[in-house]
Formats: C-alpha cells, sequence, structure tokens
C-alpha cells in the first residue's frame, strides 16, 4: 500500500507540474526561476518515478530532469515492464535521467548500463551515479552500432542538443565532429548481464544497434525504441518482427503501422 501511494504522489505531482508549465505567463516564469540555480548545484528530484533522487544540474539541459516530469508517459512505461533484478541498457543515455530511473526500477539486484558517447553528456552520467552512489549502474564511454571500431559522430558542443553518428542525416553548421568508439552488444554481453530492457534513442542509427545485437534480441529483451524517421522506422520493424516481436504504442495501444510511430514498444509473444 505504501508503494501503491507513493507512485500516486509521484504521478500526480508530475502531471500537475506539467500542466502549470504549459501555461504562457506561469510555465517562462518558472522557467526563468529555475534558471536561477547554480551550474553544478544538486538538488533533490521533485516529482516522477524517480522523485526523491538526486540530480545535479547542468543549464544545458532541460529542467523536466530534476523536476521530474520529463516525458512522464515513458516512466510510466518503465514502471510497468521495469523491476528487481532486471537488466537495462540505456543505449543514447543523453544527460542520464532514464538511467536513474531505471537504477531505481531495478534495483541493487540488477543492473543498469548507460552507454553516452558525448563527453559532456558521459560526465552529466557519472555524476548523477556519483551523487546518487548507484554502484549498480555503469557508464559506458562508448557509441552503439552494429560493430565495434571508431566512427565519426557529430554534436553541438555545450548544447543539450542529441548526438548522432556522422554518416546518418546531413551536418548542421553549429555541429562538429568527434571521432567516439562503438561497441556492438553481441560483444558486450560476452562479459556482462545480458539485457532484460534496452531503451534505443540513437537518432537514426536504431537499426545499426539492433543489426549488431542479434545474440542479445534472440533473449527476447523488452524495447522501448525511439524511432527517427519512416526509413528508421521501416530497419527496426524488418528487423525485429521476423524474431517473433509485436509493436506497441507507448500508451500500451496496438499500432497499425508501426514504422510510422515517433516510439515503439517492442515485446516478443
Amino acid at each position: 500500500m505504501k508503494t501503491l501511494a507513493k507512485d500516486l504522489v509521484r504521478s500526480l505531482g508530475a502531471r500537475v507540474i506539467s500542466r502549470v508549465g504549459a501555461v504562457p505567463v506561469v510555465g517562462p516564469a518558472l522557467r526563468q526561476l529555475a534558471r536561477g540555480y547554480p551550474e553544478g548545484s544538486v538538488v533533490t528530484i521533485k516529482s516522477g518515478h524517480a522523485a526523491g533522487m538526486r540530480w545535479k544540474r547542468h543549464h544545458r539541459y532541460v529542467n523536466g530532469y530534476w523536476v521530474g516530469n520529463y516525458e512522464y508517459p515513458i516512466q510510466e512505461l518503465f514502471a510497468r515492464h521495469l523491476g528487481p533484478g532486471d537488466v537495462f541498457y540505456d543505449i543514447g543515455a543523453n544527460a542520464g535521467f532514464f538511467t536513474l530511473l531505471a537504477a531505481r526500477r531495478v534495483g541493487p539486484a540488477g543492473r543498469v548500463y548507460a552507454f553516452e558517447p558525448v563527453p559532456d553528456n558521459l560526465a552529466s552520467v557519472r555524476e548523477q551515479i556519483e551523487v546518487n552512489r548507484l554502484e549498480h549502474v555503469e557508464a559506458v564511454g562508448a557509441a552503439v552500432g552494429r560493430s565495434a571500431g571508431r566512427l565519426a559522430l557529430r554534436y553541438s558542443p555545450g548544447a543539450s542538443a542529441m548526438a548522432r553518428l556522422a554518416h546518418v542525416g546531413k551536418a548542421q553548421p553549429d555541429e562538429t565532429t568527434l571521432d567516439v568508439e562503438v561497441v556492438c552488444l553481441d560483444d558486450f554481453i560476452q562479459d556482462h548481464r545480458a539485457p532484460t530492457m534496452m531503451k534505443i534513442d540513437v537518432e537514426g542509427a536504431e537499426g545499426e544497434v539492433l543489426e549488431g545485437a542479434r545474440s542479445a534480441l534472440e533473449k527476447g529483451p523488452k524495447l522501448l525504441i525511439e524511432v527517427h524517421g519512416r526509413a528508421c522506422g521501416e530497419a527496426v520493424v524488418s528487423i525485429l518482427r521476423p524474431l517473433g516481436y509485436e509493436f506497441e504504442r507507448v500508451d500500451g495501444s496496438r499500432p497499425e503501422r508501426p514504422e510510422e510511430e515517433p516510439h515503439l514498444l517492442a515485446l516478443r509473444r
């Protein structure tokens, strides 16, 4: 009962904050107030499924991380599908918010691996692990792809912008290129616990991640995939459907054309 009550409070808090933040005058005022926090200050996450955990703030990231209302429907999805003892791979961890949430859900008996190649993002992930003393979480400073090696990565320094492999999409004027290590999940699981669930958000290279995870996929992990465009969606569906995966939206409904959805939950029945 206590756990249920806590979840209800977290849910209500996150929803109220989201609605207040959308009010034309109030929202900007709250965001201006949030910018008054010193860079690098440590605060307590206020609401949502990571409420009560610590967050080291950096102004390049969205306030929704430390407020706790960031992508709340996805938080709810993880609350439904992640539990004690699970192994979670956060592929494209960005600042580490879902890494923290997953760490709480899987508990000390579980394991979380956060893959992030951008140096500023990786530093944030490691800071969040440190301030929360999460011994069952490991940050991996690498991209994930079809095969191990090194590739060029494009990103915008000093911003919360997403990074992507240089051969995916067109270069933008403010982007810089960085040479990064790439790991293949089928190699990674040889020396680490295999995932029971993965979140994949790699700005268009989701199919490449899956191509390098054939052995891991045989174990039937749950997959939450952010789909970047129709071509990406078609690649994801063409890889997973022959393996027996079925697809849901974040809210649990079944899409007629999964390749056109912005997010896909893939489950092997």
